[in-house]
């Protein structure tokens, strides 16, 4: 083709500094009175900053999406029992509040509640069932959904705007 076929196209360029920093923290502990027991904790505190930029490409709306689009903070701990023939999982997640520059808010943070339960029959064949976010939490809803295009919760929220999701299946291993 030609370049008179040519309609639109976009680059991209590095001009602006960022300075990202942060912490990630997991531990594992493995009590000695409950065999087949673990917890484990995941951590993870990242702040960044935009530390120069041209004004002519960059405004405050995209700095504040950068430097609060994501959870600050996230985290979760888990535990999980394995005895015989049966395995349990609980996890409970939180993901701090975070910046939807398309809706204008500061949306708070969530917490949320993973299950899994499985039975072994045998060393090949098992069965699994399990949900995540098994009370069914969802994001705070967006105040201005009825007058803009209908985005009830925020497109950007780091946990889903589905809701709870929950599952069976059974595992042939051959």
């Amino acid at each position: 083709t030609s370049a008179g076929n040519l309609s639109n196209f976009r680059f991209f360029t590095n001009d602006f500094e960022t300075d990202t920093s942060g912490i990630d923290v997991v531990a594992t502990y493995l009590p000695q009175a409950w065999s087949g027991t673990q917890f484990n904790l995941i951590y993870n505190h990242t702040e960044t900053e935009v530390a120069d930029f041209n004004p002519d490409t960059l405004d405050g709306t995209r700095i504040r999406e950068l430097q609060e689009g994501l959870p600050e903070n996230r985290w979760n701990i888990s535990g999980s029992h394995e005895a015989d023939k049966w395995r349990f999982l609980t996890r409970l997640s939180y993901y701090d509040g975070w910046f939807d520059s398309e809706d204008g808010i500061t949306y708070g943070g969530e917490y949320l509640v993973d299950m899994e339960f499985s039975y072994s029959w045998t060393d090949k064949f098992s069965a699994v069932v399990g949900g995540q976010n098994i009370f069914d939490t969802l994001p705070e809803e967006n105040p201005g959904a009825r007058d803009g295009v209908g985005n009830l919760y925020s497109q950007f929220t780091p946990f889903g705007f589905n809701g709870g999701f929950f599952y069976a299946r059974l595992k042939y291993d051959f």
